[in-house]
């Protein structure tokens, strides 16, 4: 055989000649698709081994134009096949598809080791199979690309293994590709991906032919989400016994054994456990950065697979590339199934090099991110190309807010909002109070937000206000669900237990910014259970706000964590409103002045028992420990409370009518601390095992000591930062503060999405 020689169902033609293409079959007054198969003497693995007589099945759709430059590449993920066009793709890939094969032709391969007309394990004659990787995958399509004389190609594109593929491609060739999409795969395979192929190989080795099914079964819980099968099944059953999830998960069992190879099924999950595009190219970085095209990873909120964060955005960030994420219920199989939402990132790239006159807003995190990939500002344009009227967002790109609570902060979110609605693309549809909502799908203007704002000030709830609408947040947020709003925000700012609704909303398909801390808190999400819920439904929930109100708190001990430090402890002083009323008891204020001071200021709640009980530090401490791995309840927090037992069941006009009773203790109290040259803190002390909350007396020296007015500090102690802990302090409480952190959150949610 020589190098490149090519046959069409056993016909010799010479390779880049593409058949017409049609959708799988053979169509009237149209030529045929044939699959071709292309044959090398020799093929060298990168272990050094040689296979020979090397068979790689391939469709080649569409015509290369005159300059030779159309061509796209697309990867399969681990089971697929060479037939995207007339398989698994077809929504995406084919004649007036995203990819269209009118105008592009599109190279897609069987790849090396898969069973469906390449050369692997699938042939008993070729066992034991030598090992693959990802990179001989692409290796063994990129000598093919090459006898197709072809200057550059349009796109390279593949999803979970494809992806990986895809990768290696634009590592190995880093001056062919114009564009790179990676959907839902990472840079190196990581451990818990490693963990299931594990699982599964086990259930093969146990079971042989019949592993293969339980192997699929296994698979399909991290290809799919809790979310989509409980609402897709629930705890129905089948009419031939049991639950109708157990049939679905044995049918997709049923469906691989009759169509795959156990032999190449083992064989393409060591080549994806060993992948790791870094390897011996200096890491991740060194190697994608070299790539002259643009490269996108697309992450998929809700992939029990590959973390969109960690697993996908994680190297985009390294290699200087575009993130992007597509919505899905379903989790890590989006790619496949999202096909709309795919195709609209499609065009756009292919748009974007192929029409030199038009360049697009591309914004990092949202299907459109910066036209060159580096968040540098671009001209702007519509879907059909039309420039759009400065500080005008194309739908994809604008995020609407929903703000439930519109108390002073709600109000002062609104107008933080407000002023970067033009450079953001952030919008807010609608406010909710207790008494109703006011909506305006097409964007409430900050005028009107202004006149809303001035009628709560004045006790005009807004089911009272022009177009307000009488009924509960659920209530709303149903009205809000008959308008399609785009990449809808909730922002929980209540102090309530919100947990059903804001359940209601990620079901809905909004995801969620937290000030209020109930919902994650409360006894029903001691183990995050909110958090795990949006994660299910392809949704996401931040909250730096509930602790520390604006500073970068969370935000810190996530990035710790991922860059595989462990926080051992956290110790802070989290409550501003505490702070501000021990530090005026420190120079003297009696107890009683200081807490007016406090209400008048703002920084109690209605209640100041709220405050003073230390169950809103409670809160905020349990919601610390989570992230270190705690799995007990508020009830287990050990909470000292500072109002006394007589005082905690009256009303709020009798607590305040009585607190000069409470002046001489804590008169006495701070005096003796001063006495001893200490100070007086509430604070709370956190680990993965207990949490407190309650009174110390600390040192002169110690920086807590230092603190001032609504100052926040927290102390973090982590395996690297153990006898030096990482220090943050700032503001933390008062309602500027409060809404800036909040609309933090919404701004990074907005260019997430």
């Amino acid at each position: 055989m020589t190098l490149g020689a090519t046959t069409v169902d056993s016909v010799a033609t010479p390779v880049g000649a593409a058949p017409s293409s049609t959708v799988g079959k053979r169509e009237a007054g149209s030529g045929a698709r044939h699959r071709n198969v292309q044959l090398l003497d020799r093929f060298e693995l990168e272990s050094g081994e040689v296979l020979r007589d090397v068979k790689q099945a391939y469709f080649l759709d569409g015509n290369l134009n005159e300059a030779r430059d159309n061509l796209v590449v697309v990867f399969h993920a681990l089971t697929g096949s060479a037939d995207a066009v007339g398989d698994w793709w077809r929504d995406v890939v084919g004649p007036d598809r995203a990819i269209d094969t009118k105008r592009y032709a599109v190279l897609c391969t069987n790849l090396l080791g898969s069973c469906y007309g390449t050369t692997g394990p699938s042939d008993p004659a070729r066992r034991p199979f030598p090992e693959v990787t990802t990179r001989d995958m692409a290796r063994l399509v990129g000598q093919l690309v090459e006898t197709l004389d072809v200057p550059s190609v349009a796109l390279v594109i593949g999803g979970s293994l494809g992806g990986m593929v895809a990768m290696e491609f634009a590592a190995i060739y880093p001056t062919l590709a114009r564009n790179v999409v990676v959907l839902a795969a990472p840079a190196e395979h990581p451990a818990s991906a490693i963990a299931w192929s594990h699982i599964q190989r086990r259930a093969i080795a146990a079971a042989g032919d019949d592993g293969l099914e339980i192997a699929r079964m296994i698979a399909m819980m991290t290809y799919r989400t809790a979310g989509e099968l409980a609402d897709r099944f629930g705890r129905e059953t089948h009419d031939a016994g049991g639950f109708a999830v157990e049939s679905y998960l044995s049918r997709q069992g049923e469906k691989l054994r009759a169509r795959f190879d156990v032999h190449t099924y083992l064989t393409l999950l060591d080549a994806m456990d060993s992948h790791d595009v870094g390897r011996g190219r200096g890491g991740v970085a060194s190697a994608l950065r070299l790539v002259n095209g643009r490269i996108i990873g697309v992450g998929i909120p809700g992939d029990l697979l590959y973390d969109p964060l960690v697993d996908v955005r994680g190297w985009t960030e390294a290699a200087a590339a575009e993130y992007r994420e597509i919505e899905s219920p379903k989790g890590h199989d989006g790619f496949l199934l999202e096909g709309e939402q795919v195709s609209l990132l499609l065009r756009e790239v292919l748009e974007g090099t192929a029409t030199a006159t038009a360049t697009y807003d591309y914004r990092p995190g949202a299907v459109g991110g910066s036209a060159d990939g580096h968040g540098q500002p671009s001209k702007k344009s519509s879907r059909n190309g039309t420039q759009l009227k400065n500080g005008e967002s194309s739908r994809e790109a604008r995020a609407d807010v929903v703000i439930l609570g519109y108390g002073r902060i709600g109000r002062e979110l609104a107008r933080q909002l407000d002023n970067v609605a033009e450079r953001s693309g952030v919008r807010v549809a609608a406010v909710i109070d207790r008494s109703g909502f006011v909506l305006d799908p097409d964007g409430l203007s900050g005028t009107r937000l202004e006149t809303l704002a001035r009628s709560k000030e004045s006790g005009i709830p807004l089911a009272e206000a022009p177009s307000g609408v009488g009924g509960t947040a659920s209530e709303a947020l149903a009205s809000l669900r008959r308008f399609k709003l785009s990449r809808p925000i909730l922002v929980d700012l209540t102090a309530s237990d919100t947990t059903p609704e804001l359940e209601e909303a990620i079901v809905g398909g909004m995801d969620v910014v937290l000030a209020n801390k109930r919902p994650l808190a409360d006894v029903r999400d001691a183990t995050r259970g909110l958090v795990c819920h949006a994660a299910a439904h392809g949704r996401r929930v931040l909250h730096e706000a509930t602790v520390g109100a604006g500073l970068p708190l969370l935000d810190t001990i996530s990035k710790l964590q991922e860059s595989g430090d462990e926080v051992l402890a956290i110790e802070g002083c989290p409550s501003g409103t505490l702070g501000y009323l021990f530090g005026e008891i420190g120079r003297g204020i009696p107890f009683s002045i200081a807490l007016r001071a406090a209400m008048v200021i703002g920084y109690t709640e209605p209640d100041p028992r709220d405050d003073l009980s230390g169950m809103d530090v409670a809160r905020k401490a349990l919601i610390l420990a989570q992230l270190l791995g705690y799995g007990g309840t508020l009830d287990e927090v050990e909470v000292e409370s500072l109002v006394p037992e007589e005082l905690r069941s009256v009303s709020v006009a009798e607590f305040l009518a009585r607190i000069e009773e409470l002046d001489p203790v804590w008169r006495q109290r701070v005096a003796g601390v001063r006495a001893s040259g200490r100070v007086l803190l509430y604070r709370a002390t956190v680990t993965a095992e207990s949490v407190r909350v309650g009174l110390v007396a600390v040192g002169a020296l110690s920086s807590f000591a230092a603190l001032t007015g609504t100052d926040n500090q927290f102390a973090i102690t982590t395996t690297r930062y153990m006898a030096n802990p990482i220090l943050i302090s700032g503001p933390g409480a008062g309602v500027a503060v409060t809404a800036a952190g909040v609309l933090n959150d919404v701004l990074k949610l907005a260019r997430w999405r």
